[in-house]
Formats: C-alpha cells, sequence, structure tokens
C-alpha cells in the first residue's frame, strides 16, 4: 500500500512538473519553437496525465490548462489582427502603462462588435488608428499583450463574464499624449472612462 501511495505521489509531482514548464513556456517568444499545435498537444497531455491522477477538469491546474490551449487557439486564429493590433499599440501607446495598453485594444475590439466591422479593417479606416502603421515593429511585450486582449476578447463572447476588459463596449474613441490615454463613450463630449475596472496587468 506504501508502495502505491508513494508512486502515486511520483506520478503527481512529475504532472505537476509538466504542467509547470508548459505553462511557463508561454513566455517565450511568440514566434518560437514549439508552435501553437505543438503546444496544444503538450497541454493536452498534460491535461489528461492529471485526469488520469484523479484530477477534476475543475481542478485550477486543468483550468490553467484548459485556457492555455484556448489562448494558443485564438492566437492561431487571430494572427494577423494580433499582428495589426500591436503594430497599432506600437504606434498609439508603445510609451504606457499595460492597463493603457490594454484600454487601445478593447477600444479596437469595441468598435469591431459595435460596427460590425473586422479587426484589420477597423484599424485601417481612413482618419481612425493615426498610431497603427505596416511599418512599424512588433514588438514582443505588445504582440503578447494583443494575444491576451483577443483571448479575452474571445472568451467573454463563450459566455465568460469575468474576463478582465478594462474598457466597457461603449468606449470607442480616445486621445492622448503618449503617456496617457483619454477614453471616451462619444466621438464629441461624452463620459471619460475613470479605469474602475479591475486590471489583470500590472502597471
Amino acid at each position: 500500500m506504501c508502495k502505491k501511495i508513494e508512486l502515486k505521489i511520483v506520478c503527481m509531482s512529475l504532472a505537476l512538473i509538466m504542467f509547470i514548464a508548459i505553462l511557463g513556456a508561454g513566455t517565450a517568444v511568440h514566434a518560437a519553437e514549439p508552435s501553437l499545435s505543438e503546444r496544444q498537444a503538450q497541454v493536452h497531455e498534460a491535461a489528461n496525465t492529471l485526469r488520469s491522477l484523479g484530477f477534476e477538469d475543475d481542478h485550477e491546474s486543468i483550468r490553467a490548462l484548459s485556457q492555455e490551449w484556448w489562448k494558443c487557439e485564438y492566437e492561431k486564429n487571430y494572427s494577423e489582427e494580433i499582428t495589426y493590433i500591436a503594430k497599432t499599440l506600437y504606434g498609439e501607446c508603445r510609451g504606457c502603462s499595460m492597463t493603457q495598453q490594454a484600454a487601445v485594444a478593447w477600444c479596437i475590439l469595441n468598435r469591431a462588435d459595435n460596427w460590425g466591422m473586422g479587426i484589420i479593417d477597423v484599424i485601417t479606416a481612413p482618419g481612425q488608428f493615426g498610431g497603427y502603421s505596416p511599418n512599424h515593429p512588433v514588438w514582443e511585450e505588445l504582440y503578447d499583450l494583443a494575444a491576451d486582449v483577443v483571448y479575452r476578447w474571445q472568451m467573454e463572447k463563450r459566455g465568460e463574464t469575468d474576463v478582465g476588459r478594462v474598457l466597457p463596449s461603449d468606449y470607442m474613441w480616445f486621445s492622448g499624449n503618449g503617456r496617457e490615454n483619454v477614453f471616451r463613450n462619444a466621438y464629441r463630449g461624452g463620459t471619460r472612462w475613470d479605469f474602475s475596472l479591475p486590471s489583470p496587468y500590472e502597471d
């Protein structure tokens, strides 16, 4: 009996090491190996290993792996859009806090939702996002932030209610000075956003 318990503890420890290693790999450059599909396969394998050891699907470890799988899925499906958002963030708010940068990304997505347009069409519409340029570099941290916001946006569409949105859906305009942006819910006038929603980012 003791040997069976010891074996299970060893297996659980190895599974948790795998789990930590997989999630830790998410901090690597997005273009590095493994590919997103390979990463999804690793996440799937780790989740199944935890299930075989008795972990339920509502366990925080399996939930975290599920979130990681969906992040990979949305990054695959929206890689071009994420790149456009990252280039926009570079031009509009690269000197701002992460919460401010995320708010610009949400502003883009709010327009896409409210105006029935694609993300790229929103960004490249004449006279809209002057900070966007196809020649802007894609900074890793801005790409990762854009991918994170797109993931949260898609989870919201799947019915999640607490996704870490930092800008309400009716705020679609902003102005700024490169260090701080002021977001509004009307083109002229309107209410200024006070950033009263909890931010998932460390500024």
